[in-house]
């Protein structure tokens, strides 16, 4: 689990623990359109969909609990060359990272509440030929996904949203 499969910067808790009860199995497709046409944005998207089946498992205390889960991801992110000005370049991306839409439990409880909303906006602009500034925003709805409702979070609704501001320096 320390190799290829869902790390801990693309899936949520519940995926990332469902893949280590056996072979994750999983297909992806993204591309990129470049427009020309400084009017009308790049864009890009993607999605991905993983099954994984408790076989040759590999952590025991998740045998135990899990028998099956389908693990689904997607985005979609838009950016505009010269936007307003000259050189400077702004976007936007909304997607969900890899989260549990089905799951079998030895237990019978096969609910999969997992699903998470991310959204990001930024613009880059040039202070000179060395130096350009990026500030971006995000919101992720229920970052916690499935444990969002569960021990002592159960009752809450947990959302977050966060600014930075990247500073870009070349030599």
């Amino acid at each position: 689990t320390e190799g290829p499969g869902l790390g801990y910067d693309n899936a949520t808790d519940l995926a990332k623990r469902v893949q280590e009860m056996g072979k994750l199995n999983s297909v992806g497709i993204s591309g990129w359109i470049s427009n020309e046409n400084k009017k009308l944005p790049n864009i890009s998207a993607g999605f991905g969909i993983s099954n994984v089946v408790e076989d040759e498992c590999e952590s025991a205390n998740r045998c135990n609990t899990y028998d099956s889960a389908k693990i689904f991801s997607w985005s979609v992110g838009m950016n505009w060359d010269d936007l307003f000005v000259d050189g400077n370049t702004g976007g936007i991306a909304f997607g969900q990272p890899a989260h549990v839409t089905s799951i079998e439990r030895d237990n019978g409880d096969n609910t999969s509440d997992d699903k998470v909303n991310a959204y990001e906006m930024w613009y880059q602009f040039k202070v000179n030929n060395s130096i350009t500034v990026t500030p971006a925003i995000y919101y992720l709805d229920r970052p916690l996904g499935y444990f969002e409702d569960s021990g002592s979070n159960a009752g809450t609704s947990f959302n977050e949203f966060g600014a930075l501001i990247k500073t870009t320096f070349k030599f």
